[in-house]
């Protein structure tokens, strides 16, 4: 089996693409996961995965950061280049009303909101980083919608 190239995914993370890395993980899900799949702390584990495979980015997972912990925190080992704080989010379908993309839009800004209401990006600061990116990202079965907010909401 070989290993899928993952440097379009790698590339748009870096750059702040949304709709670059929103494709590539699409594209990681579709034949990766069943349906019966779609918790939140699966897209969490399927994203700690994938992401670890970067040569550039160490991963944090469940990190305690500000008032409490964020899914994922990326960073390499230089505090001047830019470190990235992820949140995820699973929409569930309610009884029969079907998911829009309106909803997951709306649950991948609730993840950024969340970074920033919880001060996630403190845990950064702290060491040094001053150049962060904050990804929210909701999924629902085998698509995801990613947003994407450069810089951080300075907490007071």
């Amino acid at each position: 089996m070989q290993k899928a190239d993952r440097s379009a995914l790698f590339e748009a993370l870096k750059n702040g693409d949304a709709q670059g890395f929103e494709k590539e993980i699409n594209k990681l899900l579709t034949p990766s996961i069943s349906y019966m799949d779609s918790y939140e702390n699966f897209y969490h584990g399927f994203m700690a995965g994938i992401l670890s495979g970067s040569m550039e980015y160490m991963v944090k997972s469940n990190r305690e950061a500000g008032n409490g912990r964020s899914d994922l925190l990326l960073k390499t080992g230089d505090v001047f280049a830019k470190a990235f704080v992820i949140e995820l989010k699973a929409v569930k379908q309610e009884g029969k009303r079907p998911v829009t993309l309106e909803m997951m839009d709306k649950a991948a800004e609730e993840a950024i909101k969340q970074i920033d209401d919880n001060a996630y990006t403190d845990a950064l600061l702290e060491e040094g980083y001053g150049n962060i990116g904050r990804y929210g990202i909701s999924f629902f079965k085998k698509r995801c919608r990613v947003h994407y907010k450069d810089g951080y909401e300075q907490q007071e």
